[in-house]
């Protein structure tokens, strides 16, 4: 049924969803929890906490390059995904070189094929943007559900927490939850204050050629937390950032900005296996419900299922609306982490319901995720079929099939299928365009002393564009003598017709001291038709300053130059870490 002209009182979804949480709220904070149903606390278990700093030989867990593409506050955007064995909710160890020690542990927030959103799970490293890092996909146990909306903790567990999170995935509770119950509610996390600022000139105009210069001035404020043992059972997660953005001339609005990104209350009940969220979240186990204000109730360990209802916040701001209610109902499979076979598998059915004053379409679709573990080979797939607007006949917008695993001890591979529609649920009419994507892509990753070595090809065909061949190379040195530095570098080669687009980058890094500094080069170009092309050179360095008292100071200067525009840079940010 379509939203626009029923008729029907708009209010109603929202009237239910308030009595809901009224409901939920009163039945989460009814008394204490039981003596046992201390809140888990096993969320950032190192991923290898036999030896935590110790360098993986590579006999358990294969490296995987992901190339550290944007980074917002303590988020980090990476150039890998599902197709390198991520998936949303897992808890990943990371290296600076292919051959390392263990540097730090991420959380995975959400994962497309080739992307994936990330945050910080346990104690902060210095990350650039530019650089690559080395993730070990199978190292580490899936997150605690719930914990992957960018609010993972940020503080490293003691030792004798480690066992209940080797335990522990989403949906269960680790040993640790039985017992040790603690003097009151605890709280780890971590504040940043960071500063953006931007100068360009852009010339434009061919033969009398006009520059227009404009300044930015981005200072913002994140915060971080997970806060545990709250009275009545309950813990809480909280993301969010406010941003002051200033410009010259003024063409920024909002100047004030902000955003919550998670901010959630989560009790779970120790006598039987249930879970209820209220609040902004995204859902663990649905990975294709996105983010959800509302109520979340999952029952079950091994196998469960749940629902869930709620609004779709804007996607621009990420501020609440009453426009887009939604509800979700889904079947999950958790195997136990550490088997030589594992498996994981939703499958989910998804309506949102817009009311008729936002204009748009119904959208309704089922989902399916899988993936197969059979010792460190991977094999997932995930499909997804929407509902035509008009409430008739299925469409197939997502697939994907991908496989990747170790070859020997140095080398790995990986390869996959996948095909992509786009189903643009905010047109009041045609909401499934004509375009398609199909893409084959395969790869080998292979490990050297002290090197890293890979490589990438891949085919698309875009309906209406033509076909199109990717091939990219990625080298990573650990040490490079006498300097003692750090290489990692990448390039990229995109033909489609008579459009040619290359994209090079080389970073280098050396430790002073207690100081970590970077210098890298990124290079741009690309040629359209009728040779019409473009050029631009980056060059940044950058310091990373682990301080006192858990204080941590980075800062990075960056100039680019090309194609008409020229931009100066400088980004600094001062963060505190807190909690036992």
């Amino acid at each position: 049924m379509s939203a626009k002209g029923t008729g029907s009182d708009d209010s109603r979804p929202l009237r239910l969803l308030v009595a809901g949480a009224a409901v939920a709220a009163a039945w989460m904070a009814a008394g204490p929890a039981p003596a046992a149903a201390v809140p888990r606390l096993a969320a950032t278990v190192p991923a290898d906490t036999v030896a935590p700093a110790v360098a993986d030989t590579g006999a358990r867990h294969a490296t995987v390059p992901a190339l550290v593409d944007q980074i917002a506050g303590t988020t980090l955007y990476l150039q890998a995904g599902m197709e390198a064995g991520l998936a949303a909710g897992d808890t990943i160890a990371v290296s600076r070189d292919s051959t390392g020690a263990v540097v730090g542990r991420l959380t995975v927030i959400a994962a497309t094929a080739a992307r994936s959103v990330v945050t910080f799970a346990g104690a902060t490293f210095p990350v650039t943007r530019g650089q690559i890092l080395y993730l070990r996909p199978g190292a580490g146990p899936p997150a605690v559900a719930g914990r992957a909306a960018g609010a993972a903790a940020v503080g490293e567990p003691r030792s004798g927490e480690a066992a209940a999170g080797a335990a522990a995935g989403p949906g269960r509770r680790g040993a640790g939850e039985e017992g040790g119950l603690t003097a009151g509610p605890t709280a780890t996390g971590r504040v940043s204050l960071d500063l953006d600022l931007r100068r360009s000139v852009t010339t434009y105009g061919g033969g009398d050629p006009v520059s227009a210069t404009r300044t930015f001035a981005t200072p913002s404020l994140w915060l971080q937390t997970a806060v545990r043992n709250l009275p009545g059972g309950l813990s809480l997660d909280a993301s969010a950032r406010i941003t002051q953005r200033i410009s010259s001339p003024s063409i920024v609005d909002p100047r004030t900005a902000p955003e919550i990104y998670e901010a959630s209350l989560d009790r779970r009940f120790t006598d039987v296996p249930l879970d209820l969220r209220l609040g902004r979240f995204y859902s663990p186990y649905d990975p294709f419900g996105g983010y959800w204000d509302g109520l979340m109730l999952h029952y079950g360990n091994t196998f469960g299922g749940g629902v869930m209802a709620g609004f779709e916040p804007k996607r621009s701001n990420q501020a609440p609306q009453g426009e887009l209610p939604k509800a979700s109902a889904f079947l999950d499979y958790r195997s136990a982490p550490g088997a030589a076979v594992g498996y994981d598998g939703t499958l989910s059915f998804t309506a949102m319901r817009p009311t008729a004053s936002s204009g748009l379409s119904d959208h309704t679709f089922a989902s399916m995720s899988q993936r197969l573990r059979v010792g460190r080979w991977y094999l997932t797939q995930d499909a997804q079929v929407d509902r035509g607007a008009t409430g008739t006949g299925w469409t197939l917008t997502r697939a994907r099939l991908w496989a990747s695993g170790p070859v020997t001890k140095e080398l790995s591979l990986r390869g996959g299928v996948s095909r992509y529609r786009p189903y643009l649920y905010w047109m009041s009419d045609s909401v499934l365009i004509s375009y398609r994507r199909d893409e084959a892509r395969g790869g080998f990753t292979l490990r050297l002393p002290g090197a890293w070595l890979g490589a990438d090809a891949a085919v698309d065909h875009d309906q209406g564009v033509g076909t199109g061949h990717t091939f990219s190379g990625y080298l990573g040195l650990s040490r490079i003598t006498p300097l003692q530095l750090g290489f990692d570098g990448s390039a990229s080669w995109f033909t489609n017709g008579t459009t040619r687009v290359l994209t090079a980058s080389a970073h280098f890094s050396k430790a002073l001291g207690r100081v970590n500094a970077r210098l890298g080069y990124d290079l741009y170009r690309s040629e359209a038709p009728q040779g019409f092309w473009i050029m631009s050179h980056a060059a940044d360095l950058g310091l990373d300053v682990p301080l006192a008292g858990g204080f941590h100071y980075s800062i990075l200067g960056q100039f680019r130059i090309g194609g008409g525009l020229g931009e100066t840079r400088l980004y600094t940010s001062l963060s505190k870490s807190f909690g036992p």
